[in-house]
Order: structure tokens, then C-alpha cells, then sequence
């Protein structure tokens, strides 16, 4: 220190002007944070992709909430929402993550999510996702973190493989009828002709690749094909279910862990692929025709439910890349994505979307990138071992893996330390993180609930939301039905037998008794149906009227407010044709709107007037007949049965029967 203290003091300033070597230039190496590979998984593609779709529910509550005080109770939950969905993209490999992400996705669902039928998928998929949690999810252990995790995604892939299962086969049933197999107005050849004018094809051409035959063919094939994958995919988890069982009596932990591991089927990696094919077609027509929010909900159980190990192996090679081939992805699809959202600000602003996301060309190239990943990983199968013995090191430690959930640490292991990827699956039998056969079966319950939604249009109880989306399926009215399978639905007898009275029809909740609707000023009746056939872009009313198609595409929205024109009501008090509805429909409408001028503060009651005809076995009687309120009064002109049409339901089954428009003569496609 002398010597460096004498050489100092023999330079100008003390050595502050001597020469020095120059700096490092300053190198930024691209590289990103090392995940653990055990938690690179399905659950965690899962995670990511339910959250893109959750995040279609903050798009559309951002447009219609208010900061106000008064709506704080319904702007929070979003609020939550969108935080979760943030944190599900930072951290999708933590199991808290997924977690918070189905918590707030089923609250913001439960308190601003609409009436429809993949509001109520996703209410079924937040579900199934918090039921499949095992104990131990929230452990202050790594290792029995890491063993939730493992059971976890079992119990997820069992859940979201009978929700599936349900569904196809549901839906496959309910098009078991004459008009989904009449080309002039299925909904299928109406969407496949759709979808070739989303692609640009022209109207001449598109009729062309769909000659007579194969218009005849092609509801024959959808048919079957759902019902087959619904087969399949049943018989698949019958298998795992026997496989499982297997396992928890052998006391080879060694082959549990091996078995655990297994790949994907071919059959139901193919029907995967079939699939895919089948969610990009109905996403790729133009609005209002396209359904890509349905389509862009199927993708999260696809990647669990069906091939989640197959998803596996992809992510886990993927993972295994160079930072800058990760970098490069995500920079190509979000650039992908910005292009279409400004192509569609510049090309779709005469297009008519509902509900009003505003998103189709982003979201149908969302499903077509989301799907198309899917198809691939079925494609290939696992090329990469997912098991968990694999992933670790001699030393029992995987690359990047610590104790931290970012992995970011890569201290050496200590004695007793308690790692995720130190305990193997065999040390954390799947069957020791449930509660019994309880809380097994807890997972299944969204399934069964799919399954109670989706039958209750044959026992009378509901007809919308049911999962009998785009079926051609016509089960109202009190007449024969349109089904090969399920010929009447009649749960009012009294009536059916020429019991008039009040009482007899203020009991009848079911749909065999109705009420045609021939004319009326109340919005909220008038706009129960409507039809978005006239707001279709000229190439695809072309194409339909080419290949002789009935240009109807008839929704039941859930809201149809002051910023939208009923297309086939231009004027208050007038329809394009009859709307007919049971009549407990007819009922929340009507008392809706007489309690809702009852509660304005300003004194304005409610003054409305409604043109009918009862329909009771499958007739519409001949007799018109006027309902009128005045002053939040009903007409004294009103007697007998009519005056059911004020009388409110009961609230609970307010909330259970609930209904969407029907024709007597034909079924066209609607939602």
C-alpha cells in the first residue's frame, strides 16, 4: 500500500490525471429468468390461455362500467380480474396463480357476466378449476407444493375430460333433428358457408365447393363426429379412472410414477385434431356471424382435458430453447396480433359485432394460432420425456430450480432442504393429497352440472342458456317436437286437457305453453329475439342466397341496449314476422318492466301494450288478444288467464326457468 501511496503523490493531482485502462464496454446478453421445467406443464399452458380468454370479460366490462360509487360493487370484481390475469402471464407456472386467476373469474362472472352460453362454460371451467385443487396448494412446503401441483393437474385433466365428454355428447344429441339436417336451414351449412366468406372466398366459388350432396352431408358428419368424440373421450377417462385405481392398491410406487407419465392416445389425439378443425370453422366467419368467443373457450380444456401431455412435452421443449428463439415468438405473435386489431380498425368498421368485443379479427386469429398449436402437439405426440425423474440432476436438483417460485437462485442444495424438484412423484402418491372418494367425485361436479343444463330442455325446464346453441333444436310450444329421440315435451296437463282457469295457467312453467307475440311497444319483449341476418357483409348474404341457404341467424340477447336498432323492428310497435315465447318468459319480461316503472323515482309509471295469441298444443288459437298497462296498472279490460301475462314468478324460479324464442311451423339456425 506504501508503494501505491509514493507513485500516487509523484503525478499531477495526486494521480487523478494518470492514464487509465479503458471501461468494458457495456453488454446487455438477451436472456430471460429460468423457470423450473417440473413447473413447465399443462397447467401452466392452461393457465395462460384461460386467462387470454378471461381477459375478453375485462374488454367488455371496461366498456359498460362506471368508477361511480354506485357501481363499485360490479367494477371490483373486474378489477380483480384483470389483476389476476396480469399475474397468470407473469407467473403462469405457480400453482397460486391459477388459482386466483378461477377465483376472480368466477366472481366477475357471478356478478357482470350475461346469460349465455359460454358465459356459463366459463363459470363451469372456473369451477372445475378451484374444485381440482388438491390440499396442500397453499402448503409452506415446497415438496407438497409440488406434489398439489402434480395431483392437481390429474384432478384437472379428469375434470375438464368429463366436461368435454358432456358436452360434445350433449350437443351432439340435440342436433339429432329434422331442421340440422334440412340444408335450407341448418346451422351448420349456414356457418360452414360463413366461413368460407371469412376467408375471402367469393360467392360463386363458395357455392361451387358446396354442391347439393354435400350440403346434405355436411350436418351428417358434424353430428357424428361430436357424438364419436364424446364416446371417446368418455371411454378415455373410464380407462384412467381403471388406471388409476390400479395404481392406488399396487404398492409399486416405481410403476405408479412410470404410468403417471404415459402419452396421450391416438384416438383421442386425432379426434383433437378433428377438433380444432371444427372451433377455427365456426370463429371464422365474419360478424355478426362468427362465435370465436365460444371457439377461444374451448382452447383451455383442450390443452388439459385432451392432450395434456402431449402439451407437456411441447412446453418443456420449448422451454429448452435459446432465450432469443423464446423472444422472437412472442415478438412475432404480438406484432401478429397488433396488425390484425389495426386492420380491423381500418377494414371492419361497417361490421356489426355481438357482443360487442370488438375483437373478431384478433380473436379468430387468436384461435387459429391458439388451435393450430394444439393440432401440432397432437400431431407429434410426446417427443420429450415428461416425467418427473427426467427433469433433476444427479445431484437431485433440476436446472434453474431452488426454492424460490421464480427459480431465479442457484445456490447449491443444503442438507434438508425441501425443493419441489427434489421430491419425486413416487415419494408424493397422488391418492394421499385427497380427502376420500368425496372429495375425488368434488371435481366432477361441473361436468354434472353441464349435463343438468344441457338436459333441461327435455324435461321442460329451460331452454336458454341450455348448450342447444346453433342446433336447430325445438322442443317449445306444447306440440311434437323436431328431435328424433325426444318426440313432446308437455309438463302442463290441466291446461292440455282445456283447464282455462288463472290458477292453471299462473302454474305452468314449462314451455309447452306460450304466447305468439303479434304485437307490442315494450323494448325489452320486442327485442327477445333478433334477427342478424340483415347485418350480415354482402359477400356472405350472397354466398347463403347461392347456395340456397335461409339467410336467419336469430339470437336471444342477453341485453340489447339503446346503442344497438333492432334490425327486423325499425319502428316501436312493429316486427318483421311473430315472436313467440313460453309463456313464464313472457311473464319475467312483462312484470320486469311494470316493477321497474314502479321504482322510478321521477313518478313516470310504466304504459306498454301487448297483441297475443295463446299457444297451447302446438296451435296458436285464432282469438287476438290485448294486454295493456297503464300507469303501472293493468286494464281492467284484462281478465281471466290474460292477466297471468303481469303476474311476476317466484324468484327462484325466476332464476330456473328461463327460455328464448321458438317457431311453430320450422327451427332456423339461432342461438
Amino acid at each position: 500500500r506504501g508503494a501505491k501511496t509514493r507513485a500516487r503523490a509523484e503525478t499531477p493531482f495526486g494521480g487523478l490525471l494518470a492514464p487509465r485502462p479503458l471501461p468494458r464496454p457495456l453488454t446487455m446478453p438477451i436472456s430471460i429468468p429460468q423457470v423450473p421445467l417440473a413447473r413447465v406443464d399443462a397447467l401452466s399452458v392452461y393457465t395462460v390461455v384461460l386467462a387470454q380468454c378471461l381477459a375478453l370479460q375485462v374488454v367488455k366490462d371496461a366498456q359498460t362500467l362506471t368508477w361511480h360509487i354506485t357501481g363499485a360493487w360490479r367494477t371490483l370484481p373486474t378489477v380483480a380480474l384483470a389483476l389476476a390475469v396480469f399475474r397468470a402471464h407473469a407467473r403462469p407456472g405457480d400453482t397460486r396463480s391459477t388459482l386466483a386467476l378461477a377465483a376472480a373469474g368466477l366472481l366477475a362472472l357471478t356478478v357482470n357476466g350475461s346469460q349465455s352460453n359460454h358465459v356459463l362454460l366459463e363459470l363451469a371451467l372456473c369451477a372445475a378449476t378451484l374444485l381440482a385443487a388438491p390440499g396442500g396448494s397453499f402448503s409452506r412446503s415446497e415438496a407438497r407444493r409440488g406434489a398439489a401441483r402434480r395431483a392437481f393437474s390429474s384432478n384437472l385433466t379428469d375434470s375438464t375430460r368429463a366436461l368435454l365428454a358432456v358436452l360434445y355428447l350433449s350437443t351432439g344429441f340435440a342436433k339429432l333433428n329434422d331442421d340440422w339436417h334440412d340444408p335450407k336451414q341448418s346451422c351448420c351449412v349456414q356457418m360452414f358457408v360463413g366461413a368460407l366468406a371469412g376467408c375471402g372466398v367469393a360467392p360463386e366459388t363458395a357455392a361451387a365447393l358446396l354442391p347439393p350432396f354435400a350440403r346434405t352431408l355436411a350436418p351428417v358428419g358434424a353430428t357424428a363426429f361430436e357424438l364419436a368424440f364424446g364416446v371417446a373421450l368418455s371411454f378415455e377417462l373410464f380407462v384412467r379412472r381403471v388406471r388409476g385405481r390400479g395404481r392406488s392398491v399396487s404398492s409399486s410406487s416405481a410403476v405408479s410414477s412410470t404410468e403417471d407419465a404415459s402419452s396421450d392416445s391416438r384416438t383421442t389425439r386425432a379426434f383433437a385434431i378433428h377438433g380444432v378443425a371444427f372451433h377455427v370453422l365456426i370463429a371464422l366467419p365474419p360478424p355478426p356471424m362468427s362465435v370465436y368467443p365460444f371457439s377461444m373457450l374451448m382452447a383451455p380444456p383442450y390443452v388439459t382435458g385432451i392432450v395434456p401431455h402431449s402439451v407437456t412435452s411441447a412446453a418443456r421443449a420449448f422451454a429448452r430453447c435459446q432465450d432469443e428463439v423464446k423472444i422472437a415468438a412472442v415478438i412475432f405473435l404480438t406484432t401478429l396480433l397488433a396488425h390484425q386489431h389495426e386492420m380491423a380498425r381500418s377494414k371492419d368498421e361497417g361490421l356489426f359485432e355481438y357482443p360487442a368485443y370488438f375483437a373478431w379479427r384478433v380473436g379468430a386469429t387468436w384461435t387459429v394460432a391458439a388451435f393450430g398449436a394444439v393440432a401440432y402437439v397432437a400431431g407429434r405426440g410426446v417427443v420429450f420425456d415428461v416425467s418427473d425423474e427426467s427433469l433433476t440432476r444427479p445431484n437431485g436438483r433440476e436446472p434453474g430450480d431452488d426454492s424460490s417460485p421464480a427459480g431465479l437462485d442457484e445456490r447449491e442444495p443444503k442438507a434438508g432442504d425441501d425443493t419441489e424438484a427434489s421430491v419425486s412423484l413416487s415419494s408424493a402418491p397422488l391418492s394421499t393429497l385427497t380427502r376420500g372418494g368425496f372429495a375425488r367425485g368434488v371435481k366432477y361436479l361441473p361436468a354434472f352440472f353441464v349435463f343438468v343444463v344441457s338436459a333441461a330442455p327435455y324435461f321442460g325446464t329451460r331452454t336458454y342458456p341450455a348448450f342447444a346453441m346453433f342446433s336447430n333444436l325445438r322442443v317449445e310450444g306444447g306440440g311434437e317436437t323436431n328431435h328424433w329421440v325426444v318426440r313432446s315435451v308437455r309438463v302442463s296437463g290441466s291446461i292440455l286437457s282445456g283447464d282455462d282457469s288463472y290458477d292453471a295457467y299462473a302454474r305452468a312453467y314449462g314451455p309447452d305453453v306460450a304466447v305468439r307475440v303479434e304485437a307490442t311497444d315494450l323494448p325489452s319483449l320486442r327485442d327477445a329475439q333478433i334477427n342478424l341476418a340483415p347485418l350480415f357483409p354482402d359477400a356472405v348474404t350472397r354466398s347463403l342466397r347461392l347456395t340456397d341457404v335461409t339467410p336467419e341467424f336469430l339470437i336471444a340477447p342477453p341485453g340489447w341496449g339503446p346503442r344497438y336498432e333492432n334490425p327486423e323492428a325499425a319502428n316501436v310497435g312493429s316486427r318483421a314476422r311473430p315472436l313467440t315465447l313460453p309463456l313464464a318468459e313472457v311473464r319475467r319480461r312483462v312484470s320486469a318492466a311494470m316493477a321497474e316503472g314502479e321504482a322510478r323515482k321521477d313518478g313516470d309509471k310504466a304504459s306498454f301494450f301487448v297483441k297475443f295469441r295463446w299457444v297451447v298444443g302446438g296451435v296458436a288459437e285464432a282469438r287476438v288478444t290485448e294486454f295493456r298497462v297503464k300507469n303501472g296498472e293493468v286494464a281492467r279490460s284484462v281478465k281471466g288467464r290474460d292477466a297471468v301475462l303481469g303476474a311476476p314468478l317466484p324468484w327462484w324460479r325466476a332464476i330456473v326457468h328461463r327460455y328464448r324464442a321458438f317457431d311453430l311451423d320450422a327451427s332456423p339456425c339461432r342461438h
